[in-house]
């Protein structure tokens, strides 16, 4: 294994992309008139040193403040971007390159990938100034608190809920109380809910109430 495998062995996989920079070959000039690179790919050094060749006036500003000095982006794994697709922008990208990054959640490293920055721009029409801050699997278990807190509200205010909806928003309390978002005392009205169900339920319903009971138990026990 070459010294750039073993580095990136440590870093999050990615579903799609893996966990290794994807090379491309492409490598395109940062000070080249027709380049203009992410701010996550650049750094103030480079955009004080672009200013200065283009215009032949030195930089205004402090060239240290903006972006800091650390550029991330991992060469030769640049894409070619399409403008046209890209929402609008006061500065727009022309190339795409792997980007290192500490996960903001987990603070292991992790690749933004080249491609998944074109899907995001180009193909989901998020806006240039987004940036990824998180690894993938921080990104989904984000999106699944959020889904949980969502349907265990919707549910919750829902006083007519059938057996199999007090089902579900049991298993999103348990869920959050499991994500550390609820605090453990929700358990109790867990219990409440189950004690509640109908005594006429059916197997199937009697059978996922028992189920969550023993989860409710294995949290209790933690």
């Amino acid at each position: 294994m070459s010294n750039q495998d073993d580095k990136y062995s440590q870093y999050v996989d990615h579903p799609r992309y893996g966990r290794g920079p994807r090379l491309t070959g492409l490598n395109p000039d940062p000070f080249a008139v027709d380049v203009l690179l992410h701010w996550h790919s650049t750094n103030s050094l480079e955009i004080a040193q672009r200013f200065e060749i283009l215009t032949g006036q030195k930089w205004p500003h402090d060239k240290t403040l903006d972006f800091g000095i650390d550029c991330k982006r991992i060469p030769n794994t640049a894409i070619a971007a399409d403008l046209t697709l890209q929402s609008r922008a006061t500065v727009p990208v022309t190339h795409y390159f792997d980007v290192e990054r500490v996960c903001r959640g987990c603070r292991r490293p992790f690749i933004f990938f080249g491609e998944e920055q074109r899907c995001w721009y180009e193909e989901l029409g998020l806006p240039i100034e987004s940036d990824c801050v998180r690894c993938m699997p921080c990104r989904e278990h984000k999106r699944n608190i959020s889904s949980n807190q969502q349907r265990y509200e919707e549910l919750f205010h829902n006083r007519s809920r059938t057996a199999d909806e007090s089902l579900e928003m049991v298993a999103c309390c348990l869920s959050l109380i499991e994500f550390s978002v609820f605090s453990p005392k929700q358990l109790h009205r867990a219990r409440s809910v189950l004690n509640q169900l109908p005594g006429d339920a059916g197997e199937s319903t009697i059978a996922r109430a028992q189920e969550l009971l023993d989860r409710i138990r294995s949290i209790e026990q933690k």
